[in-house]
C-alpha cells in the first residue's frame, strides 16, 4: 500500500510522490511534525485575495455529473467561447450570464466529452484545447473560431498579465477584424492541468469575464459553475494567479517543476464568414446558425449545436453502415452466383444420369422382349 501524508491545512491524504497538497497546494514539508508552524497562522496567511463582480453562478458544476464531467472542462470552455464570441446584441449580452446558460455550457461540453473520451489515450483524460481541436465532434463549434498560437508561462500574476497582453496584440494584428458589433472580441482558453477556464474580453474596453465550470468553495465560497467580471487586465491576472498558484518547494526539480507550474493560454476570436462558401451538409451555414441564435434566447443554442452535430455524426455512421451492408450484399451475391453455377453443374450431371438410366431401361426392355420371343420359339 502506498505511503500517504496528511495535509496540515485541509487534512487531505496525499500520495507520498506529491510535494504539495492536491487540494490546497500547501507544501508537504509544512505537514512534517518536526516543522514548527502555527496552523491558525498558516490558514490566515494563505486565504486567497480574490476580487471581481459575480455576474452569475449555478448550483451545479462539472463535478455534479460524476465521472462524465470531471475531465470535460476544456470542451466546456470551448462551447462557452463559441457562444460568447458570436454575440452581437447588447441586449443578449446583458442576459447571457444566467444560471440556465451556464448549465447549458456545462452539459453541452460534457456531452461532447462523452463522445470523444473513447479515443483518448488512457491516463490522458484531462486535455488541452490543442488535444481536441481537430476532433470531428468539435468541428461544429471550432469552425466558427480562429485559434492563435498557444502562450505558455509559469503561473504568476505577471505571467498571466503578459499572456493577456500578447493575446490582445494577436487580435490587433489579425488581418480580418472582428465584427464591429461583437460584444466580446477575444477569448483565452487557459489550462493549468488538470483544470481549464475561459476568460473573454469585452470589445472596446479593458474589462473581462471569467467563466469557470469548477466549484471554488475554498476560494470564493461558490459550489458550482460561475462567471466573474474584472474591470482591468491587472485584476484578471491577479485573480488567475490566486486561482492557479505555483507549487512551492520544487526548486530542485528543474524542468519538471516548470512543467507542474506552467499554464497554457490559447487566444480565440470569431471567424468572419462568407455564407455562400460555408455550407454544411445539411444546407445550414455557420453564419446562418449564428443568425438564428437570436431565436434561442432560452440558453439552448449550445445544446442545439451539439444535437445538430450528433445528428450529422449519426448520419455519417449510417452511411458507413450502408457501405458495410453493400459490401456484405456483394459478397452474398457472389456466393449465390457461385452456388448457382454449382447447381447448374449438378443439374447437368443429373441430366446425364437420367439419359444413362433411360438408355439402360431401353436395353432392359429390349432384352426382355428378346427373351419372350425366344421362349415362344422353344415351345
Amino acid at each position: 500500500m502506498a505511503t500517504v501524508w496528511s495535509c496540515i491545512r485541509c487534512t487531505l491524504s496525499n500520495s507520498e510522490k506529491l510535494p504539495s497538497c492536491e487540494a490546497c497546494n500547501t507544501p508537504r514539508m509544512l505537514s512534517n511534525p518536526n516543522y514548527n508552524l502555527n496552523l491558525s497562522t498558516l490558514r490566515e496567511s494563505t486565504q486567497p485575495k480574490l476580487s471581481g463582480e459575480l455576474l452569475s453562478h449555478s448550483t451545479h458544476s462539472q463535478y455534479s455529473f460524476g465521472d462524465a464531467g470531471k475531465s470535460a472542462c476544456t470542451l466546456i470552455a470551448a462551447m462557452a467561447a463559441a457562444d460568447l464570441l458570436a454575440i452581437t446584441s447588447l441586449e443578449e449580452a446583458s442576459r447571457i450570464f444566467c444560471e440556465e446558460r451556464l448549465n447549458d455550457w456545462v452539459s453541452s461540453g460534457i456531452h461532447l466529452y462523452d463522445r470523444i473520451a473513447g479515443g483518448l489515450q488512457r491516463g490522458n483524460e484531462h486535455t488541452a484545447l490543442d488535444d481536441i481541436w481537430d476532433h470531428d465532434a468539435l468541428q461544429m463549434t471550432v469552425r466558427r473560431l480562429e485559434r492563435g498560437i498557444p502562450i505558455q508561462r509559469i503561473s504568476r500574476a505577471s505571467s498571466f498579465l503578459s499572456a493577456i497582453g500578447e493575446a490582445r496584440s494577436w487580435l490587433r494584428n489579425c488581418t480580418m477584424k472582428p465584427d464591429q458589433n461583437a460584444v466580446y472580441s477575444l477569448a483565452l482558453v487557459i489550462t493549468k492541468p488538470p483544470e481549464t477556464v475561459l476568460l473573454v474580453f469585452e470589445a472596446g474596453c479593458g474589462s473581462s469575464v471569467l467563466f469557470d465550470s469548477h466549484p471554488r468553495t475554498t476560494q470564493r465560497g461558490i459550489g458550482g459553475s460561475h462567471a466573474i467580471r474584472f474591470s482591468t487586465d491587472d485584476e484578471a491576472a491577479s485573480n488567475l494567479s490566486f486561482l492557479f498558484p505555483s507549487t512551492s518547494g520544487l526548486e530542485d526539480c528543474g524542468y519538471g517543476a516548470q512543467m507542474m507550474n506552467q499554464f497554457e493560454a490559447i487566444p480565440l476570436r470569431q471567424t468572419n464568414y462568407n455564407a455562400s462558401a460555408s455550407k454544411l451538409d445539411s444546407n445550414y451555414s455557420a453564419s446562418s446558425l449564428s443568425a438564428r441564435k437570436e431565436v434561442y434566447d432560452d440558453g439552448s443554442f449550445a445544446a442545439l449545436q451539439a444535437a445538430l452535430q450528433q445528428a450529422r455524426d449519426e448520419l455519417e455512421a449510417s452511411e458507413e453502415k450502408c457501405v458495410v451492408l453493400a459490401d456484405r450484399n456483394a459478397e452474398l451475391e457472389a456466393k449465390v452466383a457461385a452456388t448457382q453455377g454449382q447447381l447448374e453443374v449438378l443439374q447437368g450431371i443429373m441430366g446425364e444420369s437420367r439419359a444413362a438410366a433411360d438408355g439402360m431401361q431401353r436395353r432392359i426392355s429390349q432384352a426382355e422382349v428378346g427373351e419372350a420371343l425366344l421362349m415362344c420359339f422353344v415351345r
